[in-house]
């Protein structure tokens, strides 16, 4: 079976990855020093144990030093810390700070998937989807994304939007039936988050009434907000649309896309 969208996220997801690290890591700074911090990781708190697992793979207020993040990452997840968790499986599948093993990846991504962790039910899903630590298999990489979308990992409800829809030009739809309106759903849902691709995939859907009504304006404004984040091919659809709208319209659109914007940027 071809696949395509989910093996060109994984640039994407480490990106998304850091910046999630780096904010946690900045939360937990602004009340209490990195002394503070280590002391009770050495005491044995688990979320500290985590959080120093953070700044060390991030090199935020330590330099950067993965041996070191596997080691806090792996005492803060033998407690059952899910972040813990998350963060050795990640670990382990990219080969930071211990050899590759794909096995071991799935192992303490599971664990932290169970317990809810959004992240790494993606993973998990992911590695389902492209046969890594466990048997290439569709129903569980569905299962799994759709269990991180509905924790509201925008990536994995990009891609449960395009598993309902042919829209994005997907070989395979993983067993699921299409359904517009559930790929409409899940498309806003990631688009809401800022996810540009959705925003162009949603933007389509309204431009052909696909899933919801036939809107030029909502689908401008939609293509408007990925084009903003330089999303090129959104870019044509949105250039190709402005011929079939009004002045008019065209105005209403763009006033739309700023609340949009505002709404979006508030949310994050």
């Amino acid at each position: 079976m071809t696949r395509t969208h989910p093996r060109l996220a994984t640039v994407l997801t480490h990106s998304v990855l850091a910046l999630t690290l780096a904010a946690a890591w900045a939360v937990g700074q602004e009340s209490e020093s990195i002394t503070e911090l280590r002391q009770r990781a050495e005491q044995g708190d688990a979320e500290a144990q985590y959080n120093l697992g953070l700044m060390y793979h991030e090199g935020e207020g330590v330099p950067e030093d993965y041996a070191e993040a596997v080691k806090w990452y792996r005492r803060a997840a033998e407690q059952g810390h899910d972040g813990g968790q998350f963060g050795l499986g990640f670990m382990y599948h990219r080969g930071e700070g211990v050899p590759k093993n794909y096995a071991e990846a799935v192992k303490w991504l599971r664990k932290a998937a169970d317990q809810g962790h959004a992240f790494a039910q993606y993973y998990l899903g992911e590695r389902y989807d492209r046969g890594e630590g466990v048997p290439e298999n569709d129903a569980e990489a569905v299962r799994w994304y759709r269990k991180a979308a509905e924790g509201g990992h925008a990536l994995a409800q990009y891609y449960l939007g395009s598993f309902y829809s042919d829209v994005e030009g997907v070989s395979t739809n993983y067993g699921v039936p299409k359904n517009y309106a559930e790929a409409a759903k899940w498309y806003r849902r990631a688009a809401a988050q800022g996810h540009d691709g959705a925003q162009l995939a949603l933007g389509y859907m309204y431009q052909r009434g696909l899933g919801v009504p036939e809107d030029h304006v909502r689908a401008f404004a939609w293509y408007n907000l990925a084009v903003a984040q330089g999303h090129k091919p959104a870019a044509e659809f949105k250039d190709n649309l402005r011929k079939l709208m009004t002045a008019e319209q065209v105005t209403k659109a763009q006033k739309l896309s700023a609340e949009l914007f505002e709404r979006i940027k508030q949310a994050q």
